[in-house]
């Protein structure tokens, strides 16, 4: 199963993840097939959902899945990406045969008519779409793309998930967008703090938010499908 991660790029060197990575991959931000990345949230991600399991460090929810990296967020701290690049992003993915796309990223103006169509063309395909639904701290903060999920104009009935985060203890983490009028009946919930994942220099590294919860899921639908 093929995992598309829409991110910051991924350490193509990192021991549990340079055997992971299926072709297909592109650089967005520098326009080039080389999507190594410079931020470190990427490869955290993408070891979430597949960091092979070698009896070291940790090993992701789909082991046995490879990442098409796809890096469309820039170096900055916090990252920022272009919408057009997005866009573009999905349709490679699909084109590429990914089965399930991560967008471990957000923002607040719905009015991204390419996306909006992106998106619509991988759900109309089969692709589960899985989103992270933001750290506002705010049940009434749309973020999208996870925000589209409520919206069958855009997403097709359950291919489009919002992922919110827990902590170890089930609770809700403060910053995580909940449930609400943006959300509805597609909202779910993950581990995302404090998670231990790949980090881009080789090693690992704690994170927290939304963006580490919603790779859980993803891992999570890509077993189903290889099971399935």
């Amino acid at each position: 199963i093929k995992v598309a991660v829409l991110d910051s790029g991924i350490d193509s060197d990192h021991s549990q993840l340079d055997g992971q990575i299926a072709s297909g991959g592109y650089d967005y931000v520098n326009s080039d097939g080389d999507p190594e990345d410079d931020n470190g949230h990427g490869t955290h991600v993408a070891g979430i959902i597949a960091a092979e399991k070698t009896g070291t460090g940790m090993h992701g929810v789909c082991p046995n899945c490879d990442i098409i990296p796809l890096k469309v967020m820039n170096a900055n701290s916090p990252a920022t990406g272009k919408w057009a690049d997005i866009s573009s992003a999905i349709d490679r993915a699909r084109s590429q045969g990914a089965k399930v796309i991560n967008m471990s990223l957000g923002g607040s103006n719905p009015n991204y008519s390419t996306v909006e169509t992106a998106i619509k063309a991988a759900t109309d395909a089969g692709i589960i779409i899985v989103s992270a639904a933001g750290n506002d701290g705010n049940a009434y903060a749309p973020s999208y793309p996870a925000s589209y999920a409520k919206d069958s104009d855009v997403c097709a009935d359950a291919l489009c998930i919002s992922v919110g985060n827990v902590n170890s203890s089930n609770a809700l983490y403060s910053d995580s967008n909940i449930a609400g009028a943006t959300m509805k009946n597609y909202h779910v919930m993950a581990p995302g703090t404090s998670i231990y994942s790949t980090t881009y220099d080789g090693s690992y590294g704690n994170m927290t938010g939304t963006s580490m919860a919603a790779p859980h899921v993803a891992g999570a639908v890509a077993l189903l499908l290889e099971e399935f």
